[in-house]
């Protein structure tokens, strides 16, 4: 009931603010002509900049520090709910909306990857965010996104918005489902939990109860022992004897199977390492470049640095560099992980983590990053809220699941601020208010639910926040863009973006 009380709150809070809004360019003498966010200059009401703040920019960055909480508790960076948030509060046009939803998530996926980076599981020592699967699928990831884009760009706008809403309608299903039935185990076995407890302590009790051995018959029976015991005593001590050296015999021979200890503990050390640097470089390596070619190519929203045109030969051998180096990363990481694992078998190491990573596991997360990019390209939302939902369906623990999936997040998100903000189209104030106070509220606001979640062992509430924020999605996308398409706010424009991917046409 919280859950629906809170969704009914946002739902109504942003609608209201949407009705009271007034229209730019409207003729005015004095700012009380103007609508909240809007201020009177030259006779026309113009949107105000980022400051000074108004009761809407407070509202909009709570409401983005819960909704970016529980976005990321579930692994997703939520972009596709605070563009139609942006646009309703605080009345920006679509682009700079979109803009902004770009900040937001970002900083909120930032924040949260500092939560993440320190969290182990308590027995293995592992930590929650899995690097290697996040260097294998993030790359076709982006190169699913290129071919995803390609089919938006053909694709009618009616089928792209029925798309995006069944699959959500989807998601959500399978995470009701894996939701209740975690839910479940983990009431199973916190009964269990207080059974085995209570049984303990009636034991404990029974022993009390128990008659004591006085010391005159502990004392007898030890002289006893010792006068019938000893040929047993010195049986026991042949066999000490032969225990040890059978011991050392065992230590011999584990030894001479590892060959090598120092590699043995080099690759535990690996496996339990907090961040392995040369995963991580090699994701940022690959961003920074994707992110040069972008630039270089240029989209419809920004114009190339070097005056590259729209589908030109150059905008689509851009494209296909991006594709295959996207390509060429996955199997070089394929060939690190093979190599890693013929490592482990030859000293006999056994990975804790009972998901492993073998042959197969690595094809279907090669189908399913290029699956949820193809998703992401066509249907205009983030690559956390297909791709969190994905790594569940392969095996992937929910806890294990949603802190990989933010982490590749960040790498999309940073490429969506950088470009924004080099094309000129993202204000530098609103970044500056934005980033620092939507990540440090998520950072308190989401390290305590973390908390929570983990010291009561409540796994399956992560699954709940993704069926949450997918309702919301579900809600909050498609009634926008109705009331989108019959109002008067893109009339002068060819197509409304929203989530980052063009949804209606206006004819």
């Amino acid at each position: 009931m919280r859950g629906k009380s809170l969704l009914g709150l946002i739902l109504l809070l942003a609608l209201a603010v949407a009705v009271t809004a007034a229209d730019a360019n409207t003729n005015c003498s004095t700012d009380n002509d103007c609508g909240v966010n809007f201020e009177c200059r030259v006779g026309k009401c113009s949107h105000k900049g980022m400051f000074p703040l108004r009761y809407t920019d407070i509202l909009a960055t709570i409401l983005f520090i819960l909704i970016s909480s529980m976005t990321n508790i579930a692994g997703i960076g939520g972009g596709a709910i605070y563009s139609p948030l942006v646009i309703m509060i605080l009345d920006y046009e679509v682009t700079k909306a979109i803009y902004i939803a770009y900040v937001v998530t970002f900083g909120g996926v930032l924040s949260n990857f500092f939560i993440n980076v320190r969290m182990r599981q308590s027995e293995s020592r592992l930590p929650y965010i899995n690097y290697t699967i996040a260097a294998l699928s993030l790359p076709l990831l982006l190169s699913g996104t290129v071919v995803g884009t390609i089919l938006n760009k053909v694709a009618p706008d009616l089928v792209i918005l029925v798309t995006l809403v069944v699959l959500l309608v989807v998601v959500m299903k399978k995470s009701v489902v894996k939701a209740k039935q975690l839910y479940k185990q983990e009431q199973q076995n916190k009964e269990i939990e207080t059974e085995s407890q209570a049984t303990n302590v009636r034991n404990d009790n029974a022993s009390s109860k128990s008659k004591p051995v006085s010391e005159e018959e502990v004392g007898g029976l030890a002289v006893e022992g010792a006068r019938e015991g000893l040929p047993e005593v010195r049986r026991i001590e042949e066999i000490q004897v032969v225990g040890k050296e059978n011991e050392n015999l065992a230590l011999r021979a584990e030894g001479e199977a590892t060959k090598d200890k120092a590699l043995y503990a080099q690759i535990d050390a690996q496996e339990k390492k907090i961040l392995p640097m040369n995963r991580v470089a090699a994701v940022v390596i690959f961003t920074c470049i994707i992110l040069l070619l972008n630039l270089i190519k240029g989209s419809s929203k920004f114009k190339s640095i070097l005056g590259v045109q729209i589908c030109s030969p150059v905008y689509f051998i851009c494209d296909t560099i991006s594709f295959f180096l996207s390509i060429a990363l996955f199997f070089t990481m394929k060939h690190i992980i093979r190599r890693f694992a013929a490592q482990k078998t030859a000293v006999g190491y056994s990975s804790p983590f009972k998901f492993q990573l073998t042959d197969s596991k690595v094809n279907q997360l090669a189908i399913v990053g290029f699956i949820a990019g193809v998703l992401v390209g066509f249907a205009g939302i983030g690559g956390g809220l297909v791709m969190s939902p994905l790594l569940l369906e392969i095996g992937l623990p929910p806890e294990f699941a949603s802190k990989t999936s933010g982490f590749t997040v960040i790498f999309t998100s940073f490429l969506s601020v950088m470009i924004a903000f080099l094309s000129g189209g993202l204000e530098g104030l609103a970044i500056a208010w934005f980033l620092p106070i939507v990540g440090f509220g998520v950072y308190l606001f989401a390290g305590i639910l973390n908390h929570l979640i983990f010291k009561y062992n409540r796994k399956s509430y992560i699954l709940f926040a993704l069926t949450f924020v997918v309702i919301i999605a579900i809600i909050i996308i498609p009634l926008y863009t109705c009331l989108l398409y019959t109002s008067d706010a893109a009339d002068d424009l060819l197509c409304v973006d929203l989530g980052g991917r063009r949804i209606i046409k206006k004819k």
